[in-house]
């Protein structure tokens, strides 16, 4: 026997005029998170060394190096960034 859908036995009770349980707008484990929007995305510094070829001033040797080495697989056609990959297909 296969597992309940317990989103149609809703629905289903619903249009034919049975009360199901109500929403409770409460919710008994409530937690405030924060959500920073001040880091880039992953993308970001290779994005702006392809179009650019300038490093951004605060990164160390190494990761400069990271992003030239990554973005010899990179092309940027705005809006788009795409990848080559090893099977010679661009996406």
């Amino acid at each position: 026997m296969g597992a309940q859908n317990l989103v149609a036995d809703h629905l289903s009770k619903l249009e034919n005029g049975e009360k199901g349980n109500s929403l409770s707008d409460q919710f008994p484990y409530e937690t405030l998170y924060a959500v920073t929007t001040g880091s880039l995305p992953w993308y970001a510094n290779i994005v702006n060394y392809l179009v650019t070829t300038e490093f951004p001033i605060n990164l160390s040797r190494a990761e400069k190096e990271k992003i030239s080495a990554q973005a010899k697989y990179y092309l940027w056609d705005e809006p788009y960034l795409w990848k080559f990959y090893n099977d010679h297909i661009i996406r």
